[in-house]
This record gives structure tokens, sequence and C-alpha cells, in this order.
């Protein structure tokens, strides 16, 4: 009878385990360890013992691993179109075109240290030459159509409450630079030292811009303030998990009733969402701060921001000194990694992020032949058995 009550979807999973390892399946297990007295450590731990977290790494597990196999099937496929874009054999703008000049112009960090600052130029002068309300408003939409979170985000979504409409979405994507709302008001040590190390993380980059000293100083001390102002209106984890604290359907004349002083339908006409369109504002009160910060916080201190916001975000794709200054806070501090993925797997990352559709094309065709289909369908058949099974059997 205990087989009845363990959970479906594990009785599914062992069963394609000992399907594929067959009677070898005791080869993984930690026998030394009776199941009843520690699970996890008799189904886990010689795959723990094996499988030391790598130094790149902040966690290790079976899904971390296979994103690495994938990346390195994903490298056999950048290498290949980009042998054939040498070669002269890809057809001009094609899909494998573009991923050839993508891959390789991300490989090629000798012309990314000749360019320096020249790739976000044009947009750091415009962010200083910022000289009223009206100017910041139009730099905060050219830089939300370049997909640049500077307080709000805009997109769309499956209406929560009707999954066939899809409608238009407001958040509070992009706003911060911290992990999360909590990172900004736990007073316990640690939670203070990454505040002083995230000060030092945006020093450091206003240096590497051409800033003094007091400048880049004074910079930390503003981002981390002007954060701390908009994380205080956002909604917690706990509270997010209410799918009814995040929903607000309204039209866009609501949202500009709820948060007034910006220019919600520009927003709209840069992402190409028509005005009419149906939009949740997932945290009003939120939003409602951020208009207000637009028409009182000084100009210096949006500049400040958008100019952070904008060479954070690009630090991966800037000189040596802004990968590390990124690294050094973002991988090292907060996650505990000890030294970076290598070029060509940060690479990979890259193209799978931007022409995803592209890469997956190639990759489903090479590394996911029918036989595979075939057997995912397979499992999946089995799983949904299993679980049928198993909810015929719930007393609830």
């Amino acid at each position: 009878m205990r087989k009845r009550y363990l959970p479906a979807l594990l009785l599914a999973l062992c069963a394609a385990v000992a399907q594929q390892h067959g009677p070898d399946l005791k080869s993984i297990l930690d026998t030394t360890c009776k199941p009843c007295d520690d699970f996890n450590r008799y189904v886990n731990q010689k795959w723990i013992d094996s499988n030391p977290i790598p130094a790149a790494y902040g966690r290790w597990g079976a899904f971390t691993k296979l994103a690495q196999d994938n990346r390195e099937r994903m490298k056999t496929i950048l290498d290949g179109v980009v042998a054939d874009n040498k070669a002269g054999t890809l057809a001009r703008n094609s899909n494998a075109e573009k991923l050839a000049v993508l891959y390789t112009s991300c490989l090629d960090t000798e012309a990314i240290e000749k360019r320096g600052l020249e790739p976000v130029k044009a947009e750091l002068e415009r962010i200083a030459g910022i000289d009223s309300r009206a100017a910041l408003e139009a730099e905060i939409l050219r830089l939300h159509e370049r997909d640049l979170g500077t307080g709000a985000f805009l997109g769309v979504t499956q209406d929560a409450k009707n999954s066939s409409e899809y409608i238009a979405s407001l958040s509070a994507r992009g706003s911060l630079s911290l992990p999360d709302r909590e990172f900004y008001f736990r007073t316990d040590e640690k939670s203070q030292q990454t505040r002083e190390e995230f000060q030092k993380y945006v020093a450091t980059v206003f240096r590497l811009t051409g800033d003094s000293e007091e400048r880049a100083a004074a910079a930390g001390k503003t981002i981390l303030e002007f954060e701390t102002r908009l994380a205080d209106v956002q909604l917690n984890r706990v509270q997010r998990r209410d799918p009814y604290a995040t929903y607000h359907r309204m039209d866009l004349a609501g949202v500009e009733k709820e948060a007034p002083g910006f220019n919600w339908g520009g927003l709209f006409d840069g992402q190409k969402i028509p005005r009419s369109t149906p939009v949740n504002l997932s945290e009003p009160r939120y939003f409602a701060t951020f208009t207000k910060e637009l028409g009182s916080a000084p100009l210096e201190t949006w500049k400040t921001y958008l100019k952070w916001r904008l060479l954070s975000s690009k630090a991966n794709q800037l000189p040596k000194a802004y990968e590390d200054a990124w690294f050094e806070f973002n991988q090292k501090v907060l996650s505990g990694v000890k030294e970076p993925l290598p070029r060509w797997e940060r690479c990979t990352e890259l193209a799978d992020r931007t022409l995803g559709d592209a890469l997956g094309e190639v990759f489903v065709r090479r590394f996911f032949p029918p036989a595979a289909k075939k057997r995912m369908d397979e499992l999946v058949a089995t799983m949904r058995v299993t679980l049928g099974e198993e909810l015929a059997r719930a007393d609830w």
C-alpha cells in the first residue's frame, strides 16, 4: 500500500529510469542507505558525489547539466554556420547567416575592445542632454522600444481570467537592479554588505565611463536610494503569489487615471500595441509612485538612473572591464560563482536568447530526430496514465 501514496510523477519517472537502466538500476542508487531512512540520499547521493559544482556555477543539478550539454550542441551548430558563412555558402539575410554574424561578433573580443563605448555612445549622449521633463519622458520611451526596462515594462500576455485572450501587461520588470524587493530592506549583515557591494559596482561602471571617483561614488548612492524608493511600493514575493493581487484589468484611460503624468499611449505606440487593447496593470500603487517620481525626482537623478540601466544591461557586450565588473557583483557577490563561463558558452546563450527560433529550428533537425520524439511521446503517455490512476484513487 505504501506505493499507492508515492507521488504519481515520481512513479512515472522511476519507471522511465528503470526502463533506461534495466538491471543496472542499483548502480545509480546509494544502497548504503535505506530508502525509508533518507530517500533523498538513497536516490541522489551517488550523483551528487560524482558531479561537484563547477567553479563557473552557483548551483548544479541535472537540469543545469542538461543546459550545459545543450550549449555544446549549439556550439556545434554555430561553428558550422560560421564556417559556411566564411565559405560564402549561406543565403543573404538567411537565419543561418544571422546566426553566423551574431556568434562571430560575440566571440570577437578584440573588436569589442576596439569599439569601446561606441555601441551605446549615442544613447549616453541623449541621456546626458536631457534638460526637461518632456525630454526625460521621450528618452524613457526610446529606451523601452529597445527593450530596456527603465521603471515600467509593457508586454503582451494571456488574460489570467481568460486564457483564450491576449491583452497588454504593464509590470515593474526592469525597474530594480537587485534580484528582489527585499534586498533593499533586509537589515542582516549579509544584506547590508550586498548593498555596499552594489554601490561599489555602480561606482566602478561610472568610473569606467570617465566619471571622477567622487561623482562615481555619488552615483552609487543615488542609484541605491532611488531604487529603494521604487522597491518600497512593490509587492513582495508572498503578495505576488496571490493571483488577485496582480490582476487589475483596465483600458488605457484607466491606466492614465491610476498613474497620471506619463505618456502611456506613446508607450503602447512604441510597442505597436493598439491603444484600444485591454491592459493588466500589475501593481497600481507602484505605477502611481513611478509617475510621481517622474515629476518630482531631480532630472540629474533620472539621468543617473537611465545611464546606469543602459550600461548595466549592456555590460556583457562592452569591453572586458565592464564585463568583469558585472561578473564580480552579479555572479560572485550574489551567487558565489568563482569564475565566468567560457566565452563560447556565453555567446551560445546570446544566440539562443536573441535568435532562439532560428537556432531551435536547426537544433531540432539535428538533435531531436523522430525516434527521440517517439520516446518522449511514450514517456508522456505513461505519465498521463499514472497520474490518471492516482487521481482516480485520491480521496479528495
